[in-house]
């Protein structure tokens, strides 16, 4: 199976994952830091994948996981918390706008990745696609908090960019596990507040059965989409990886309008006539930028 085909799997698995997050922040959760826990936590199952590879990575690789996983933990919650006052429909694409520019330049200083003119051109129309995909919903403040989407994507863009460079000087599982672990070792920190501590218990607790199915199901496409996803990003550009995270908003669109009568936060209110046409142009934008950095 080439790598265009486990992207297309990838993004369809993390396109779930973005709507039951969405659902489940908006409706569920009243501290976005719990939340943010509990997926590094549950990130951490890949320690069952040790037995076909880990072992202890050479002190560079090693640092960059540390980087890497302590740095997806603020991305969590920075997400979350743009998520629970934004449209998902609007906030990935803002997030991964910011990302994948960020990724770019970083690939560049310290991965010495190079993009040939066409990829180039199809990483800005990618951009170009997703400013247009959230621009008409940031307009009813589909993003609802930019800070907090800026600074998510800048640090998935650090998270990335050290697990590319993870991936490159050693075997894709072994870097994987330290990466999960560390993000799970830092996101404890989260713990010490008294009110995080009591939000994950309230989270977490029999009574809120719809809540744990939601995050089951969210988490279950999570663990493997993003399993895949890493997996691709050992094997060619992060930077195109990250580019092609378009393909998410167009899963998202098509999922969100199914699920719009049970769940009508995820898309925006009024999602016809003028507003509709502007997202299927910006979406045949990505597609279009996809075709070219794939080429």
């Amino acid at each position: 199976m080439t790598w265009p085909v486990w992207l297309l799997i990838a993004y369809f698995l993390i396109a779930i994952t973005s709507l039951a997050d969405r659902i489940v922040v908006a409706k569920e959760i009243d501290r976005p830091a719990a939340y943010s826990f509990l997926v590094a936590a549950l990130g951490s199952i890949v320690i069952f994948l040790a037995p076909f590879g880990f072992y202890i990575l050479p002190l560079p690789e090693l640092s960059a996981a540390f980087l890497a996983g302590g740095i997806t933990v603020p991305a969590l919650y920075y997400l979350y918390r743009a998520l629970k006052h934004g449209q998902a429909s609007a906030v990935f694409p803002f997030i991964g706008s910011i990302s994948t520019i960020g990724i770019f330049v970083l690939s560049y200083f310290f991965l010495h990745e190079r993009l040939n003119s066409i990829q180039i051109s199809g990483v800005v129309l990618l951009l170009i696609g997703s400013y247009i995909v959230s621009r008409e919903v940031g307009r009813s403040k589909g993003v609802g908090k930019p800070g907090s989407a800026l600074l998510a994507g800048i640090f998935l863009a650090v998270t990335y960019t050290a697990a590319k460079y993870v991936y490159n000087g050693g075997e894709f599982i072994a870097g994987l596990i330290w990466i999960r672990l560390f993000a799970f070792l830092v996101a404890t920190l989260i713990l010490l507040s008294p009110k995080n501590r009591r939000a994950l218990k309230a989270l977490v607790k029999p009574s809120r059965g719809d809540a744990r199915g939601l995050i089951l199901l969210g988490q279950g496409t999570s663990a493997i989409g993003f399993l895949i996803l890493n997996y691709t990003i050992s094997l060619v550009s992060v930077t195109i990886v990250s580019a092609a995270i378009g393909l998410q908003y167009v899963y998202i669109l098509i999922l969100g309008l199914i699920l719009r009568k049970k769940y009508p936060k995820l898309l925006p209110g009024k999602l016809r006539g003028k507003v509709l046409g502007t997202r299927i142009v910006g979406i045949a934008v990505v597609i279009v930028g996809l075709i070219l950095v794939v080429s």
